[in-house]
C-alpha cells in the first residue's frame, strides 16, 4: 500500500449498495454487513444506516457501517444494532493479498474508527473474529472488550454426540421419537418469541413484526426450526441465517411446554441438519452464564472478539452508562 492517507467518506447506505457488492468475499461480509440487513434495519429499528466508505485514490478498500440512534442528553450515537452479532469494518478481500496484508487492515481500520470517532461522541462497534488485532481502534480512543461465541462442527454426529456429556445426551434422548420441522413460516416463531420474553418480563430486542420480516430480510438464507406439541402446534423454536460456510444461530423462542429436554433436542436437530449440509454453526454468544452453559453443553470451539466503544469525555460515558434509548 502506497504511503499516502487513506480518505474516508459518509454514505446513506442506499446510495453504496453497488459498492458493498464487491466485498461479497472479504472475511468479514456476513449477512449483517450487506444491503438485505440495512433495509430490515431501517424497517425495524429506530435509527439510521450510514456506511462509512475508506477509499485509496477511486478504489475503495474498506467500509464500515454506522447505525446512528438517539441517546437522552447525548444526542446521535453510532450503536450496535438489535440482534447483529457483527457490526464493525470490512476489508476487501484484495488487502489480504499483500505481504503486507496486517499492516493494511490496520490502517483501513484505524482510518474507519477515526471517522465515526469525529462524527458521533458516543459509538460502539462489534467486531468480526477476524479483526484480532484491536490496536488501531485504541490508538483511536477506542477501549475494547472482549466477548465470546462457541463454532460448532462436526462430520460424525454419532461420534460428536457420544463427546457430549450424558446430561445432554440423556435430554436428546429422551425426545428422540418427537417431530422435527424446518420452515420459512415465522408465524409459530413469533407467537412463541412475544410468550418468552413476556415470562422474563423482559423488552424484546425487536418487535414482533420484525420477528415476522426476518424471513423477507434473509430470503432463502433463512430458516426456522420446530419441534411440535401435542396438538401439532410448535412449542419451541430457533431462527438460524445462513451465510457463506457458515450459520448464525440467532434467536431462540419457547411456549411453556417447549421448555427442557425439548430445548436441547431441538438444538442438537439443529445442529445435525446444519453440520450435514457443510455448515459451520456460531453460537452467536456465550456471554451470559445462563445462556453460556447451554451452548457450551453443546461443545464446539470458544472463539474470541471484541466490542469496541468510544465517548467523547469521561461526562458522555457516564451518561450514556445512566440513560437508555
Amino acid at each position: 500500500m502506497k504511503k499516502r492517507e487513506i480518505d474516508v467518506t459518509e454514505h446513506s447506505w442506499t446510495d453504496v449498495v453497488d459498492l458493498i457488492a464487491a466485498f461479497a468475499d472479504s472475511p468479514q461480509y456476513t449477512p449483517f454487513a450487506g444491503p438485505e440487513w440495512f433495509e430490515f434495519l431501517s424497517e425495524h429499528a429506530r435509527g439510521r444506516v450510514y456506511v462509512f466508505a475508506a477509499k485509496w485514490g477511486d478504489e475503495v478498500i474498506g467500509y464500515v457501517p454506522v447505525w446512528e440512534t438517539r441517546r437522552r442528553f447525548i444526542g446521535k450515537i453510532a450503536e450496535i444494532p438489535p440482534i447483529t452479532p457483527d457490526w464493525g469494518p470490512v476489508v476487501h478481500s484484495d488487502q489480504y493479498e499483500s505481504e503486507k496484508a496486517s499492516a493494511n487492515v490496520n490502517k483501513i481500520c484505524s482510518a474507519l474508527a477515526s471517522a465515526v470517532a469525529e462524527r458521533y461522541r458516543r459509538a460502539r462497534m462489534s467486531l468480526h473474529p477476524s479483526i484480532i488485532d484491536i490496536r488501531p481502534f485504541a490508538w483511536s480512543g477506542w477501549s475494547a472488550s472482549p466477548r465470546y461465541t462457541t463454532i460448532i462442527s462436526f462430520d460424525d454426529p454419532d461420534a460428536y454426540l457420544a463427546s457430549l456429556s450424558g446430561k445432554v445426551r440423556n435430554k436428546i434422548r429422551q425426545c428422540g421419537s418427537v417431530k422435527f420441522v424446518s420452515s420459512n413460516d415465522p408465524g409459530p416463531f413469533v407467537a412463541m418469541y412475544t410468550d418468552t420474553f413476556r415470562r422474563q418480563r423482559m423488552k424484546p430486542p425487536i418487535t414482533a413484526s420484525g420477528v415476522a420480516a426476518l424471513p423477507r430480510a434473509f430470503g432463502e438464507a433463512a430458516n426456522f426450526y420446530y419441534v411440535p406439541g401435542e396438538s401439532a402446534e410448535p412449542v419451541a423454536g430457533r431462527f438460524v441465517v445462513r451465510g457463506t460456510g457458515i450459520a448464525y444461530d440467532l434467536l431462540a423462542a419457547a411456549a411453556e411446554q417447549g421448555r427442557g429436554p425439548i430445548g436441547a433436542y431441538l438444538l442438537w436437530r439443529e445442529l445435525c441438519d446444519l453440520t450435514a449440509a457443510g455448515y459451520n454453526v456460531d453460537m452467536v454468544g456465550v456471554n451470559v452464564p445462563a445462556i453460556a452453559r447451554f451452548k457450551e453443553s453443546f461443545g464446539g470451539e470458544l472463539k474470541q472478539y471484541h466490542v469496541v466503544t468510544r465517548s467523547a469525555n469521561i461526562f458522555v460515558k457516564a451518561l450514556a452508562s445512566l440513560t437508555r434509548g
